[in-house]
């Protein structure tokens, strides 16, 4: 909602942009914990849109004049608030794998940023991580497919647990 500080409670909001080749990149995930600003803004020279649900996602939203009542009485309000943008910030600085065109970097680093979100195990269908990656369900599918042969990652109904984060940061480096 404009105007508005949105609290994820529950489930995942994405924002994205349109690529140069007309496909939509997400930008940006929002999971349980995280605030956002539910508002257009530029990035890249382009329109952001709105946060929308990538699964079922549960939001509690405060007028921004209301956010900044309950600053006065709670300073540490505006503290959350920075703390949580800058995190948000460093998040997006890792994009480069999520905006890559090239699947066998995209779907690792899909799965990583993912992580930060969910935790180890990302409980969303190779469907869903295909619809966040901007790919195809075959293509996802085969990437993962990869990168369990790896032992990389654990691949069950409804979920995706990455077993080795820090080798499948090694495995994106060498890509």
């Amino acid at each position: 909602m404009a105007g508005h500080l949105c609290l994820v409670t529950e489930g995942l909001l994405k924002k994205e942009i349109l690529t140069p080749t007309g496909k939509a990149s997400i930008i940006e995930l929002i999971g349980p914990g995280n605030i956002c600003g539910c508002s257009p803004y530029f990035c890249g020279g382009r329109i952001a849109s709105d946060a929308m649900a990538v699964i079922d996602t549960v939001v509690q939203c405060v007028p921004l004049a209301k956010s900044f009542e309950l600053g006065k009485d709670n300073p540490s309000w505006f503290e959350e608030i920075a703390r949580n943008l800058a995190f948000r910030l460093r998040r997006q600085n890792s994009l480069r794998c999520v905006l890559a065109e090239n699947a066998r970097l995209k779907v690792p680093g899909i799965l990583l940023w993912l992580r930060e979100s969910t935790g180890e195990t990302i409980p969303l269908t190779q469907a869903a991580i295909a619809k966040v990656a901007g790919l195809a369900e075959e293509t996802v599918c085969r990437e993962l497919a990869t990168l369990k042969r790896r032992k990389l990652v654990d691949v069950s109904r409804g979920g995706v647990r990455i077993t080795e984060p820090s080798m499948l940061k090694r495995y994106l480096e060498r890509l």
